[in-house]
């Protein structure tokens, strides 16, 4: 499955190839929290998120995604429809 990034600059990501997905706060001063991709040596960041519900609700979205066999996660697309 692909993925659109939720970032200022989006990168289209292959999940197919990530080993796992996990989410990280910013830091202790940050509520923010990251939702991370992780494959080998490498980490991409797929969406910021408020705090840990929307982050919890962000990677139940992708898990959705992929027992589905969406070919396509726009996670901007995602985001445009929540802030409305």
């Amino acid at each position: 499955m692909w993925i659109v990034t939720s970032q200022h600059w989006p990168t289209l990501v292959n999940l197919d190839k990530v080993a796992h997905i996990r989410y990280q706060q910013i830091s202790k001063t940050d509520p923010r929290i990251r939702i991370m991709a992780h494959a080998w040596e490498q980490e991409i960041v797929l969406a910021e998120a408020i705090d840990g519900d929307r982050a919890q609700a962000i990677v139940h979205l992708i898990a959705e995604a992929i027992d589905e066999g969406i070919e396509l996660l726009d996670l901007n697309q995602i985001e445009e429809s929540r802030q409305r």
